[in-house]
């Protein structure tokens, strides 16, 4: 995604990832482990009555 960005804009990769983590509150793109935290969550059976909703796992940045 970041490459088709880059060429439509005429960007580098660097320059289109550094424009989306200014997006981002925490000011990071996230770790595997805290996108997987979530995905683990979802598909255990504490999460068995959720559905039909959005869990932004974002850095904060839907809701800034």
């Amino acid at each position: 995604l970041a490459n088709v960005r880059a060429q439509e804009n005429n960007m580098t990769d660097f320059e289109i990832f550094n424009r989306w983590i200014k997006t981002i509150p925490l000011g990071r793109l996230a770790e595997p482990e805290e996108t997987a935290s979530a995905v683990a969550f979802l598909a255990s059976e504490s999460a068995s009555y959720i559905n039909g909703t959005d869990i932004p796992v974002d850095g904060a940045r839907v809701s800034a």
